[in-house]
């Protein structure tokens, strides 16, 4: 499910594993608030209804969890050791889920790369496509290969 809100939220792993079950607003989209994105930065995502169904899902899903450790904790995703699943279990879970689908090369990060790529190749200007995915600067982009 983390996999979700790198790919179409571009949200960044860390901020990911820092959702808070608090930090999310349910009323037809979803709205996400990432309170210490890169560089502590605040920002506000919003998940139009067409991706917002799954994590409707797991809210439901998460809330009717009765283990203590899922109970007490504030965190979104929990892993099976802690109440916090960690940005490394994010990735292992990704990397499970990708060998499954024989998928290669897949990291939380190139989920991201998907998000703003998929904004491009929809002819969204690069200027919003950067606030979109919170860069500082539309000037400096990283060559991607896929």
């Amino acid at each position: 499910m983390g996999a979700f809100y790198l790919l179409y939220a571009g949200l960044r792993v860390a901020e990911v594993e820092a959702l808070k079950i608090d930090d999310l607003t349910v009323n037809g989209n979803v709205t996400i608030t990432i309170r210490e994105g890169k560089k502590g930065k605040y920002a506000i995502v919003t998940l139009i209804d067409k991706y917002s169904k799954n994590i409707r899902k797991w809210i439901k899903y998460r809330s009717a969890l009765t283990d203590e450790k899922y109970v007490e904790s504030p965190y979104l995703f929990v892993s099976e050791r802690s109440g916090q699943m960690s940005v490394r279990g994010i990735q292992l879970m990704l990397n499970k889920y990708a060998e499954l689908a024989s998928m290669e090369n897949i990291t939380p990060h190139r989920l991201r790369h998907s998000f703003c790529k998929n904004l491009a190749i929809a002819a969204t200007p690069i200027e919003v496509i950067s606030k979109l995915a919170r860069h500082e600067s539309i000037y400096y982009y990283p060559s991607c290969t896929y």
